[in-house]
């Protein structure tokens, strides 16, 4: 019942979570549709300066101002200068951006980098997503395929495989079994995630990683 952030403004919506202590940065929209950012405590650690933003993950998020996407940390500090057309949240020590009609990774630096395959370890055995003629699958370092099933895209977000097939967003357990499936699913951190049946759409169900809806 304590009151968090004052009760003036449009939208409130959680930008960040930090599994340390679990310490939450909340995305606050005020009635002229700009964006400022507030901690669990009710500090504002931002003026509304940002135009939209996408979820934070590891301590740094995807915000836009003046038409350009950068990166703020959860003090509201800008680490990545606005200079990208797009910019997505940080999946591990990288994040996909576009500049200049361009695809790169950059890494928390803002430096861009090469495209590092995630891998994991399962029964012993090393495990890859990689992909190839536009699918993406997991195999072993022997070659051994775990899981393909025309997968346009894969990402490893913590001990689950978030998957896209087609218009569907499809979270797999490290073997391949389905957990949830929605038309989008927006991670909020500590392995959370709004499901909704429209894409980048904050207003759904809440489920975790392990497919369960809360």
């Amino acid at each position: 019942g304590k009151e968090l952030v004052p009760i003036n403004y449009k939208e409130v919506q959680i930008a960040h979570s930090i599994r340390e202590g679990e310490r939450q940065i909340f995305e606050v929209v005020n009635f002229e549709g700009k964006i400022g950012f507030f901690d669990s405590k009710g500090k504002q650690l931002t003026d509304f300066l940002y135009d939209e933003n996408s979820p934070g993950r590891g301590g740094l998020i995807p915000v836009l101002k003046d038409d350009k996407w950068g990166y703020i940390d959860v003090e509201g500090k800008t680490i990545i200068p606005f200079q990208f057309d797009y910019a997505s949240s940080f999946v591990d020590a990288s994040a996909q951006v576009e500049i200049n009609n361009e695809r790169k990774f950059i890494n928390k630096k803002g430096e861009f980098i090469e495209e590092e395959k995630p891998s994991y370890e399962l029964d012993g055995k090393k495990y890859t997503i990689i992909k190839e003629d536009n699918k993406s699958m997991v195999v072993s370092e022997s070659g051994e395929v775990l899981i393909d099933n025309n997968y346009t895209s894969m990402s490893l977000y913590d001990d689950s495989i978030i998957a896209t097939n087609e218009d569907m967003d499809i979270i797999l357990d490290l073997k391949g079994n389905i957990l949830a499936q929605s038309k989008s699913l927006m991670p909020i951190g500590l392995g959370f995630f709004i499901a909704s049946d429209k894409e980048w759409e904050m207003n759904g169900s809440l489920i975790d990683d392990k497919g369960n809806i809360l």
